[in-house]
């Protein structure tokens, strides 16, 4: 073979391998991408939610606190705003066994570490109901709405369609997970958006949580509560327990239907593709928002809590002494 042969030869090789490349450009690409945009709505509407979550510096006091840690943790994502100036009202949607107990003290942790105590149970509606000795059934569906109020502009999850997902599709679930390592020094958090793609669709909802969505994802405790987003970045459905959540068109239709006492309109969610704004919003202030150096320094002993309620009590006199 002559040399100008094997040159020839040569520049044909390395033209067909560009024109392939042309033509048929890598699909991990295009997935890394589609995680990256993902990721980013994740960061900036993914909350943690907590029992006994408040502003607060020293908690070393609180005995009680490294043991109930992993039971606290939970995770949720701002879905509706109301208000077109402040202050804003918002709502954040979670599993129901998050905040199973409306009258006990919960807070919600923002992207931009902003902690927002619950004001009181009648700003937490739940959409299902416990049963059994431990609790361990959910009667309706493991969903939960709370609502705060905040000077500041949050984005809102875009919300989609559910029924438009199909097995085999790919999804991708937002939380706060707990460190696998279960010693109790285990104070750092950091949210994780983890993908994998939906196993089984069902037509209607398991009669124990509601549960209508299965998918690959390997979620960990504390993730529940979480937002469960297609490749496009709309959230379609609130991660309940392992493997499994429950379509969003199910908290669309209870809202629709006026089943709801904190959200009486789908006018507080948004439908639309999420904005070029919000997604570089979420580029921003990563290590802010998608980690909690120590998560001691957000929890209150719920001890404390109670002592300064009654405290307040025993200060503000009753209406029967104040006729007085």
């Amino acid at each position: 073979m002559t040399f100008t042969n094997r040159l020839s030869i040569i520049f044909l090789g390395i033209f067909t391998a560009f024109v392939l490349i042309i033509t048929h450009p890598p699909k991990v690409f295009s997935i890394t991408q589609q995680q990256k945009t993902v990721d980013k709505i994740s960061r900036i509407t993914t909350v943690v939610v907590s029992e006994g979550l408040e502003k607060k510096g020293a908690v070393e006091s609180c005995i009680s606190i490294n043991k109930t840690l992993h039971e606290r943790l939970g995770s949720g994502v701002i879905v509706g705003k109301k208000g077109n100036t402040a202050p804003y009202t918002y709502y954040v949607l979670t599993a129901l066994h998050v905040v199973p107990d409306p009258d006990t003290p919960y807070g919600i942790r923002t992207s931009d570490r902003e902690v927002y105590p619950v004001a009181s149970s009648n700003s937490i509606e739940q959409f299902g109901r416990q049963q059994g000795e431990r609790n361990e059934r959910i009667d309706g569906f493991d969903l939960a709405v709370i609502k705060f109020e905040s000077h500041k502009s949050y984005y809102t999850a875009p919300v989609g369609n559910s029924d438009k997902i199909g097995e085999g599709d790919e999804v991708f679930v937002s939380g706060w997970p707990i460190p696998d390592d279960d010693r109790i020094d285990q104070e750092k958090r950091k949210r994780k958006t983890l993908s994998g793609k939906v196993d089984k669709k069902l037509t209607s909802p398991k009669s124990d949580g509601g549960f209508d969505l299965s998918y690959t994802n390997n979620t960990k405790v504390g993730m529940s509560g979480g937002p469960v987003f297609d490749s496009q970045g709309y959230l379609i459905a609130i991660h309940g327990r392992k493997y499994s959540g429950i379509k969003i068109n199910n908290f669309i239709n209870i809202i629709k239907e006026g089943k709801s006492s904190l959200i009486d309109s789908a006018s507080y969610l948004s439908f639309m593709k999420a904005s070029e704004k919000l997604i570089k919003a979420g580029n921003n202030n990563i290590e802010l928002a998608d980690n909690i150096e120590d998560i001691r320094d957000l929890i209150i002993c719920l001890d404390d809590v109670l002592q300064r309620k009654l405290q307040e009590c025993q200060k503000t006199p009753s209406f029967m002494e104040t006729e007085r």
